[in-house]
């Protein structure tokens, strides 16, 4: 077994609980993507925001990740 040459942290930020929850939800019913995150909730000056830190291995899931991110502002977009 080879050992992974990339380690990443990945820190998204949601505007709203609900895309936050979509992203969670659509990591649990995907493939399996080995990774863990921790999430927090932070204020800003302005709002409130839904954060999400993660942290992984292999650039396959880096760009796997990416791409749930992707459908989900994407879908959140064509909601407004």
């Amino acid at each position: 077994m080879r050992a992974s040459v990339c380690r990443w942290n990945l820190r998204a930020e949601f505007l709203t609980k609900k895309q936050c929850e979509q992203f969670i939800i659509a990591y649990m019913k995907s493939e399996d993507i080995p990774l863990s995150f921790n999430y927090c909730q932070e204020m800003t000056e302005t709002s409130e925001v839904y954060v999400l830190e993660i942290e992984g291995t292999w650039a396959t899931n880096l760009s796997r990740v990416s791409k749930l991110l992707e459908e989900v502002d994407h879908r959140v977009n064509r909601s407004d």
